[in-house]
């Protein structure tokens, strides 16, 4: 432990102080933001390559999904495209997926996210390992490509906790000491957010690390947690002020550690509201609302009382984004609210509406092929669907796959389905309805009722005999309305 309380106070040494301060294409106004791209990999082909971009307001490694806006471009070499849409705010979130034959490059990870501004008008240039910018905003992006070619670092993980704590910091340092070499370049807002990504990433990676060898190394004795976590706090006082833009990675981070210091004193059904009461105690409200916006991703798909514990706990505040988000959450997830109007094609190519089975109950089950929990499930939706023949139940499967083919053969096989059910395509996992229920977990269940309004969007997902009895006993209840 020497090596480590070493490393830590030079650390804490090394760490300056800063203050924290659709699809559909629209013509952008004044907080217009445009892109095109090239893609200049010489083995491209528009066939089997493509280049997605996806705008966020409020981005999170939980897959938060909510207000973004996606556009699929297919790109062979030297083709281009472009986009332009209206920004939902003076900040927003782009991520740059680019994959060839299916799989994605290495250097566009999801949580390499670029901050962008209103007014930018980018160019941006595409190659197999790297991405390269030019045009109005181009400094912020070329300096944020930068940084996370850095995190492309290799560490080995399986070194003594210690040392990695000292190797991922070298990285840390080399990314601030890149910022202060180019500070005149961005705002110092833009700085400030960078700083605090760069800091959010470190600690993230070393949480993360610190989590998996609690679980799957309990022998490793190269590490103390209390005092990783005192070395972590320490250095989380400094950044725990009011942001002038959130940094995305920063409360990742806050809200992953967070929950895994409450995990350390209560779990189970206490967990929740603890965790809530801990975020709402600690935090300045606008950095504790977002923290809160985190848990109602992380818990609302298997705990849907942690909404009606947000609304007991959490005081309004004046900021339009988290508003907006909530009112999203509410309007879309609670009983009793009207659900989503979809349409989607089942395997005759039929368009089948929600409106389409008024005055039944609809139980629909989004899966993927492969998913071994979807194969599970659909086992026991089989003797449900069957118990419950003849009944106004209707049953739906929504596969989120994009290749309509292999959904089709899933469906043949009757594996992941039963007879009598509805079959629907969703055509991949940036459909409308995922969107709007921020579904990002397979398999997932939701009941409406007769009147097509949300019976439950979190219902316990039926396993066993005693699972599976109270999953027909909440159809049973609202048949009977």
């Amino acid at each position: 432990m020497k090596l480590l309380k070493t490393s830590i106070m030079a650390i804490l040494i090394a760490i300056p102080i800063y203050a924290g301060c659709s699809s559909i294409p629209t013509i952008p106004g004044k907080n217009g933001f445009e892109i095109s791209v090239t893609n200049h990999d010489l083995n491209a082909t528009a066939l089997k390559d493509f280049v997605q971009l996806t705008v966020h307001e409020f981005f999170s490694n939980f897959d938060f999904i909510i207000n973004a806006q996606t556009i699929k471009m297919s790109l062979g070499y030297e083709s281009k495209d472009s986009w332009k849409i209206k920004l939902p705010s003076r900040f927003a979130y782009l991520n740059i997926s680019y994959r060839k034959s299916g799989r994605s490059q290495s250097f566009f990870k999801y949580r390499y996210t670029y901050l962008i501004a209103e007014g930018d008008r980018l160019q941006c240039e595409i190659f197999k390992d790297f991405v390269r910018f030019t045009g109005d905003g181009s400094a912020k992006m070329n300096l944020q490509a930068q940084l996370f070619h850095l995190m492309e670092t290799p560490i080995d993980s399986t070194v003594p906790f210690e040392e990695y704590i000292v190797a991922r910091n070298d990285i840390y340092l080399r990314q601030l000491d890149l910022l202060d070499d180019n500070k005149k370049l961005i705002s110092t807002d833009e700085l400030a957010y960078l700083r605090d990504q760069c800091y959010g990433l470190r600690n993230w990676d070393i949480l993360r690390l610190l989590r998996f060898r609690l679980k799957f190394r309990k022998d490793d004795k190269s590490f103390q947690t209390k005092d990783v976590l005192a070395w972590l706090e320490a250095g989380d006082a400094k950044y725990i002020s009011t942001q002038d833009i959130v940094a995305p990675y920063l409360m990742d981070y806050l809200y992953q550690k967070e929950k895994f210091t409450t995990e350390l004193s209560v779990n189970g059904k206490q967990l929740a509201r603890k965790l809530l009461e801990n975020i709402t105690s600690k935090f300045e409200p606008r950095i504790s609302y977002h923290l809160k916006m985190l848990m109602l991703t992380h818990f609302y798909s298997y705990n849907e009382e942690v909404l009606q514990d947000f609304k007991e706990t959490t005081p309004v505040v004046d900021d339009r984004q988290y508003a907006a988000i909530f009112k999203h959450f509410d309007s879309s997830f609670s009983k009793g609210k009207r659900a989503y109007d979809f349409a989607y094609p089942d395997t005759s190519g039929r368009i089948n509406r929600l409106d389409d089975f008024k005055g039944k109950i609809v139980v629909i089950d989004f899966w993927f092929v492969g998913c071994i929990p979807c194969l599970e499930l659909a086992k026991q939706m089989k003797k449900i669907g069957h118990g419950l023949k003849g009944r106004d139940v209707v049953f739906i499967t929504a596969n989120v796959d994009q290749n309509q083919a292999k959904w089709k053969n899933a469906v043949k096989e009757g594996n992941y389905t039963h007879q009598g059910t509805i079959n629907l395509f969703l055509g991949g996992m940036k459909s409308p309805i995922l969107r709007h229920y921020n579904i990002t977990a397979y398999p997932r269940l939701i009941i409406i009722d007769k009147h097509g309004l949300i019976v439950t969007s979190t219902p316990v997902v039926p396993i066993d005999e005693a699972s599976r009895a109270n999953f027909i006993d909440i159809i049973e209840q609202h048949l009977s309305k």
